[in-house]
């Protein structure tokens, strides 16, 4: 019980100072919106949970077109859409509510 208030804490102080984190990500620095501590446990990991699928990234070329089905909040979207900015195409995909919100603010947000 104290865990989770500690962790809703955590996430307040975020939602306080702005309701975003950032995450390096092979010297690029990501912005993430912070809802939950899952998030944060996302944003700390995001580097290193999934090289093979940031090594897949780093081969697009300009004019490539990325879906990605099930995003999530949408970290391995926003890791193309801020290395090629706009000479790649990216769409997103979320059923789940919480985690389509999260991505909903990070593509109004991305920066």
């Amino acid at each position: 019980m104290f865990v989770n208030f500690f962790r809703n804490c955590v996430v307040a102080f975020y939602q306080l100072k702005g309701g975003f984190t950032r995450a390096t990500v092979r010297g690029l620095s990501i912005r993430i919106a912070v809802d939950h501590w899952r998030v944060l446990k996302r944003a700390r990991t995001y580097a290193i949970k999934e090289p093979d699928t940031l090594d897949w990234l780093d081969q697009f070329e300009p004019g490539s077109c990325y879906f990605d089905i099930g995003a999530n909040i949408g970290q391995y979207s926003l890791y193309p859409a801020k290395k090629y900015g706009k000479s790649v195409q990216i769409f997103a995909f979320e059923p789940q509510s919480n985690n389509y919100y999260s991505l909903e603010v990070l593509a109004k947000f991305k920066k």
